[in-house]
Order: structure tokens, then sequence, then C-alpha cells
């Protein structure tokens, strides 16, 4: 069992790695264009509001299992990291 000292000490590793990462906040107009994607994409409200805050971080990947991969939203590509690329 690690000791408290480097539990801590891992944790804030990870969470300062996190922090390298954008924060998109959700703004209003993002919420319609969301409702837009969910129709035309045929996905769940959350779902698009997730591939809504991809797009508007630049993201040319978003991984899930989730969604059918390969699929194209905009200019974001859908991976499924447990299946081979190719």
């Amino acid at each position: 069992m690690l000791s408290e000292s480097r539990t801590t000490r891992y944790a804030r590793d990870v969470v300062q790695q996190y922090l390298q990462w954008p924060i998109m906040i959700v703004e209003p107009p993002d919420l319609l264009r969301a409702m837009e994607q969910a129709e035309r994409y045929r996905l769940s409200f959350w779902d698009a509001l997730i591939v809504t805050a991809a797009q508007q971080a630049q993201a040319l990947v978003l991984w899930t299992e989730d969604w059918n991969a390969g699929q194209r939203m905009g200019d974001v590509v859908i991976r499924n990291p447990f299946m081979p690329m190719g």
C-alpha cells in the first residue's frame, strides 16, 4: 500500500497533467448548436453538447466506445479506444 504522502504526490501529479487541458465553457449559443447537432447526428442532447465542446476546442478526435468509430461530425472524427485503428 502506498504511503499517504506518496499517494498525495501521485494525485497532485495527475491533477497537474489534467490542468494542461483547455476547459471549454458552455455558453447559451452552444446549447442551441448542440440542439441542432443532436437532430443532425441523431444524438442525445448531452452527447451533442460534448461534440459541440470538442468542435469549439478544435479537437480532431473524440475518443469514445459508445459511438460509431470513424463517424465524422464536422472536423471531429469519432475513434473507439478499444478498436484497432485502420
